[in-house]
């Protein structure tokens, strides 16, 4: 082989190879980039984001509120105890409560339900703190019933298990 041909094999040789590594180079840009603009995030991540802004606005809209009423610009929002009756069901209720809210439930087409946990240290779950029931009665008040669930009786006694029929 002819110098000249050593030399322009050498040269494309030589050329191919810059243009291989600056392809590898641009490339590892892109990937560097693309890695550094597309983050996974998982979705716990999310949500933690999320529950942060909505908490920090919370809190945010709390105090302002409360500043106002400290401020007498604004009086506190009461419910009229005349659209309600509530009832703290636990160990101490009576039978014949019991008995008598049974029965009204017996009547009542529209009610809600709503539970309370009380948080643990992970990775502990959650234990349920309260059973909140609602009977919605078109003509006279709703009766809520406030169920602490920390407070019941034996699960073996007879209050138990109106408790049970109740719910």
């Amino acid at each position: 082989m002819s110098q000249f041909h050593r030399q322009k094999n050498y040269s494309s040789t030589s050329n191919r190879q810059q243009t291989l590594s600056s392809n590898n180079k641009s490339q590892s840009n892109e990937t560097r980039n693309y890695q550094h603009h597309h983050r996974y995030t998982s979705p716990l991540e999310k949500l933690d984001k999320l529950n942060n802004r909505y908490v920090k606005k919370k809190v945010e809209q709390n105090n302002k509120y409360k500043a106002l009423y400290e401020n007498g610009e604004c009086s506190k929002f009461e419910l009229s105890s005349s659209l309600f009756t509530q009832f703290y069901i636990n160990r101490e209720t009576s039978i014949d409560v019991l008995n008598d809210l049974i029965d009204y439930a017996y009547c009542i087409q529209t009610y809600s339900i709503d539970t309370e946990d009380q948080l643990q240290q992970p990775p502990t779950p959650s234990e349920p703190a309260l059973i909140q029931i609602q009977f919605v009665h078109e003509k006279d008040p709703s009766i809520i019933i406030l169920i602490e669930t920390h407070h019941l009786p034996p699960e073996r006694s007879s209050k138990f298990d109106k408790i049970k029929q109740l719910c």
